[in-house]
């Protein structure tokens, strides 16, 4: 069974790495001129900045910034 991208083991517990070692992943998003529809572009980054999508990352353990 997996949740996120880390796969859920029995008797094993996961937790943050040390600052000096962990590393972030930033994702961007926008749209291109030349996008058909543009409206959806902007719904889906509308979705993808929500408070509640944050509040789903943040119950699976990702963190958001």
């Amino acid at each position: 069974m997996s949740r996120g991208d880390a796969l859920v083991v029995s008797g094993l517990v996961a937790t943050p790495l040390p600052a000096d070692i962990q590393t972030y992943t930033i994702y961007t998003i926008g749209t291109a001129a030349s996008s058909k529809d543009i409206a959806a572009t902007k719904d889906l980054i509308a979705y993808l900045s929500s408070p509640a999508l944050k509040q789903a990352w943040a119950a699976q353990g990702f963190g958001t910034r």
